[in-house]
């Protein structure tokens, strides 16, 4: 008896395991199923009845057993099409994650965390035991400094994927130690190295960084018990103490950190000056020495050394215009400032050249927002400056990409800086250019907010100081570096404008092509019809971004007026209705920001196409959109709109249509009263075409006595017509 009660109560077994599986992701559900499977399939003696205790004849008991067989067999065909099935859902809920991995994937390049967690979360809500998605959602915490949660995922992802694979084991190390368990660790790095796919080195690599990290921290608990004692934490007691010269370098970089740590407040700044705290930075033995070792030869002490005075000098500078003044005096060779500058062209890999970089790009951005003249004058080279930061806004690490970026955003509206660019060699700004095509060729590692940033700063640059347009202009890589990075950032389908981010980013690279064309070189003739086709494309959406649409028509219209070839293009074929469709919205409010745009195009086309003279000339309605232009208090606007007309005076029915108004009074008017010579020319321009195509225009200009008047605005205004 017991034995059938044994079997029935597998039987119950194998159905809660079928009930199991139809409800649950959960890999130990599966083992237990796949175990089971494995019982059945092998005959396994603990499915069987080990007496025969049937009373019956034998040829009855043959006929059970074949029962009980075809039994069995069809239990095992549905225990296969349930695993067939289960199969099945887990492959399409893996595919169905994988999609959320990779929105994730995008997110964390562009260095949006938060999005990037909810995408890995919405796919582990689908496929539980999708080990990439722990171990990219741990990856997201550490950037993010939730150091519990990332060791969590760590833990998950080392499981799934049974302790083989290095980079679980890597996050786990990095959020312990973010937890200051800094002994386990270097166990997670230790096992990390034990991994078939961890790369050579690397964990030996971050063990002597882990190393480097706790030697720190011993002497920064040190130097804190050492300072925290007999009120040896105050301000003034740390640079006193600070300023002794026989102890070992560790001590003054945790000292300094204490030291900056202590300056929170405006009165605490205006102790450290007062108190000749500025003289730890200048004078102080150990820290001088330190500053006049070679970059490419400090040791990592030293790198740290150097690391915690610029901590300390970024704390000094915040929102303190003396201490900002007095650090960016600190400008000879050597000095901390000029050292700052130095280290932000260091191309260093190491994790401690790394740290420096970004106090120095700190400690910079905070003098610079005070005394940003000054700062200019620490750069023996201002050129070489620029350049090494827009290579720094190039780099994987966001947060050091957004201070690059930030710095270069300050340094960009100096106008000393431009006065000293204006007087730089020709190689150093194309080195400018250079690294500024690199910008746009990489594009946005991990921070497109310090893309847009750098891109800006870049523009703003190149509309003050001519000499750089023109290196830029000059370079037909950096054009098709531009028009590479406005493909990809421009959204690809109508439908798909891309986020606001990405928006702003294509936005901002329209706009630097359009600084650039204003230089009429062979590089921007060139590529003038890929780029303002592109221009034509972005601008004609409808959906699109108002800013992305503003600078892609200040582009187009840049570049119209210049190439022939594109205006031909755009003003014939397919192109012609985005750009007519495009034109009438935006000129049916004279007050769009992009109406003056469109109609330097508009007129570029008519000049030079036929075809797109006869659908404005022929057409009341744009006459009539004309007309109403030539009443606006823009110069620019009434000056272009003339233009347009005069183009299709001659070969459209654009006089005897105008003939029913008294277009010839309201030119007269204009003149008088308009500023700009050109609009002048235009408005007087368009009168005389119109008196040659039309005997009523010709009337009405005799009876307005608009000849003299026509006559003297040309001779008051050397209009040469």
């Amino acid at each position: 008896m017991t034995e059938e009660l044994d079997a029935l109560k597998k039987v119950e077994d194998v159905s809660e395991c079928i009930k199991q599986l139809a409800t649950s992701n959960d890999p130990t559900t599966l083992d237990a199923a796949d175990k089971l499977l494995k019982k059945l399939e092998d005959g396994s003696e603990d499915l069987r009845t080990k007496t025969n205790r049937t009373v019956i004849t034998k040829d009855s008991s043959n006929g059970n057993a074949s029962a009980n067989a075809a039994e069995s067999a069809a239990f095992m065909r549905e225990i296969e099409r349930d695993a067939a099935e289960r199969a099945d859902r887990r492959e399409r809920n893996r595919r169905r994650a994988a999609e959320w991995k990779d929105r994730g994937n995008a997110q964390f390049k562009l260095a949006n965390y938060d999005q990037a967690v909810d995408c890995y979360t919405r796919g582990l809500a689908i496929a539980k035991d999708f080990e990439l998605l722990y171990q990219n959602r741990a990856n997201c915490y550490v950037k993010q400094g939730r150091f519990e949660e990332a060791l969590a995922d760590a833990e998950a992802a080392i499981f799934l994927t049974r302790e083989k694979c290095a980079k679980p084991f890597f996050h786990q190390a990095k959020a312990l130690t973010g937890l200051n368990r800094l002994s386990e660790a270097r166990e997670a790095y230790s096992r990390m190295s034990s991994c078939s796919d961890a790369a050579p080195g690397h964990a030996d690599r971050c063990l002597a960084d882990l190393d480097r990290l706790s030697a720190a921290r011993k002497a920064e608990a040190r130097a804190l018990e050492e300072f925290s004692s007999g009120g040896g934490n105050s301000v003034e007691m740390l640079i006193y103490r600070l300023a002794r010269g026989d102890q070992p370098t560790a001590y003054y970089a945790a000292g300094m950190r204490c030291l900056a740590a202590l300056l929170v407040g405006a009165n605490e700044r205006a102790l450290f000056r007062a108190k000749s705290g500025f003289s730890l930075l200048n004078k102080q033995q150990v820290v001088v020495t330190t500053l006049a070792v070679p970059l490419e030869s400090m040791t990592d002490a030293q790198l740290d050394l150097l690391t915690a005075s610029l901590t300390l000098a970024a704390a000094v500078a915040k929102e303190d215009s003396e201490n900002c003044h007095q650090l960016a005096q600190l400008s000879k060779p050597g000095q901390l400032a000029a050292r700052a500058v130095d280290v932000v062209a260091f191309n260093g890999a190491s994790p401690s050249a790394s740290d420096a970089r970004q106090a120095a790009l700190d400690a910079l951005s905070k003098i610079g927002q005070l005394a940003c003249d000054r700062l200019c004058g620490c750069c023996a080279e201002p050129a070489g400056l620029v350049a090494a930061l827009l290579r720094q806004t190039q780099r994987l690490a966001a947060q050091t990409a957004l201070a690059a970026a930030h710095l270069f955003s300050q340094l960009a509206g100096c106008v000393r800086l431009r006065e000293r660019l204006e007087r730089a060699a020709p190689n150093a700004l194309a080195g400018i250019a250079q690294a500024g095509e690199s910008l746009v060729s990489a594009g946005a590692s991990e921070s497109l907010a310090a893309f847009c940033l750098a891109v800006e700063a870049l523009r703003r640059l190149m509309a003050g100081c001519r000499p750089l347009r023109q290196a830029a202009a000059a370079r037909r890589a950096f054009l098709t570096a531009c028009c590479t990075a406005l493909e990809r950032y421009a959204p690809d389908k109508e439908e798909d404008c891309g986020g606001e981010l990405q928006q702003s980013a294509a936005a901002e690279v329209a706009a630097l092509l359009a600084s650039a064309s204003l230089e009429a070189t062979p590089a921007v003739s060139g590529t003038a019809v890929r780029l303002g086709e592109m221009a034509l494309r972005l601008a004609s959406r409808p959906s699109v971004a108002p800013q992305l649409r503003e600078f892609s028509l200040a582009l187009l219209a840049t570049l119209a007026p210049r190439s022939v070839e594109l205006a031909r293009q755009i003003g014939a074929g397919s192109w012609a209705p985005s750009l007519l469709g495009l034109s009438a919205r935006v000129l049916a409010s004279p007050d769009h920001p992009c109406a003056a745009s469109v109609l330097r195009v508009l007129a570029a086309v008519l000049a030079a196409q036929p075809e797109a003279r006869g659908q404005v000339g022929d057409d009341p309605q744009w006459l009539e959109l004309l007309l109403e232009l030539l009443h606006s208090r823009a110069d620019c606007l009434l000056g272009n709109a003339a233009l347009c007309l005069s183009h299709c005076i001659e070969d459209t029915a654009a006089a005897e249509l105008l003939a029913r108004t008294d277009i010839v009074r309201l030119l007269l008017c204009r003149m008088r009263d308009c500023r700009e010579r050109e609009a002048k020319a235009n408005c007087a321009i368009l009168c005389g075409k119109l008196a040659q195509a039309h005997h009523g225009h010709r009337e009405r200009l005799g009876q307005l006595d608009g000849i003299n008047i026509l006559n003297s605005v040309i001779t008051c205004n050397n209009i040469k017509l």
